[in-house]
């Protein structure tokens, strides 16, 4: 019996929850400006400037049908069991891994209008995780 538990400790544990993307959730949600130049509504992108970088620029846009990135619904608990990572706390090798790292894991991002409002307190509240591309620019 105490095998079988001991199974499941190490089945459900979020350190072997091996997946192919990862999320991101904006934490720091004044810090962010949303660019929308042509009112497209299933498309989305944010930018902020960083220290390092002149801007770091996260967006859910395609130019063909064919490249369309993708979105998932998740509850927040089920967020937070995949280990996301906050804006917050990245540091320069941490942006550098998101936009050109090459394990080429798809990402997704939690809106700040969702994370920062009254939603992820709400029981059973799904979320939509956009998926997006990481772009840095001044990184001389």
């Amino acid at each position: 019996m105490w095998i079988l538990i001991l199974s499941f400790f190490l089945w459900s544990s979020p350190g072997n929850n091996q997946t192919d993307y990862s999320i991101l959730i904006i934490d720091d949600c004044s810090k962010w400006e949303k660019i929308d130049p042509y009112k497209i509504s299933d498309r989305y992108s944010i930018a902020r400037s960083i220290p390092v970088f002149h801007t770091v620029w996260i967006s859910h846009n395609w130019l063909f049908p064919e490249d369309k990135l993708s979105i998932v619904n998740m509850t927040y608990s089920q967020i937070l069991k995949m280990n996301p990572q906050y804006t917050s706390e990245l540091n320069t090798e941490d942006w550098n891994q998101l936009a050109y790292g090459k394990d080429k894991k798809k990402i997704y991002m939690l809106r700040p209008d969702d994370y920062c409002s009254e939603k992820r307190f709400v029981f059973n509240q799904e979320f939509v995780l956009y998926e997006v591309r990481i772009f840095l620019s001044g990184d001389e």
